[in-house]
């Protein structure tokens, strides 16, 4: 690894921090979590089905989620060995998960005010919790994102989220 020896220690160190799986799980991929509950309110939030009901319960339980994943550290994290930099991992930040758990409902959802009124809970939920500057601008951002999704005519070309 450019200039870097690779070591047992280094191996054990990359093998401890990184995990293989065949398959996704939410006890270690929160983003495998987010988007099932996502794809429940969608559903829910469907022409076909039209329950906001079941829409609103699904955002608020995703104010759950993400009260207890501000402060967390999440995003790309890095592998260091003796102040060396041997693996970058790429990984979603708050303002990631935020954005894949609003968009598609903010979509189904923007004629229903109960819905949009859930999500901008949820983004007043993560500002609220957040131990961090950028999280709390996230949320903002975000709020104010849906804020305006909702408010424009749902006729109008390039008006969806």
């Amino acid at each position: 690894v450019d200039g870097i020896a690779v070591t047992e220690q280094i191996l054990d160190d990359l093998r401890s921090g990184a995990r293989v799986e065949a398959d996704r799980d939410v006890a270690h991929d929160v983003g495998f979590g987010i988007r099932i509950l996502v794809d429940i309110a969608s559903l829910a939030l469907s022409p076909a089905v039209n329950d906001p009901y079941t829409g609103v319960e699904v955002v608020d339980k995703l104010a759950i989620v993400f009260a207890d994943l501000t402060g967390r550290h999440l995003g790309p994290r890095a592998l260091t060995s003796d102040g060396d930099v041997i693996a970058w991992v790429e990984a979603s930040t708050l303002a990631d998960h935020l954005k894949l758990a609003t968009a598609q409902i903010s979509g189904y959802g923007r004629s229903e005010p109960s819905v949009i009124e859930a999500l901008v809970r949820l983004c007043d939920t993560v500002e609220h919790c957040a131990t961090a500057e950028v999280e709390r601008e996230a949320a903002a951002v975000r709020r104010l994102e849906l804020l305006e999704t909702a408010s424009r005519p749902t006729n109008v070309p390039g008006s969806e989220p």
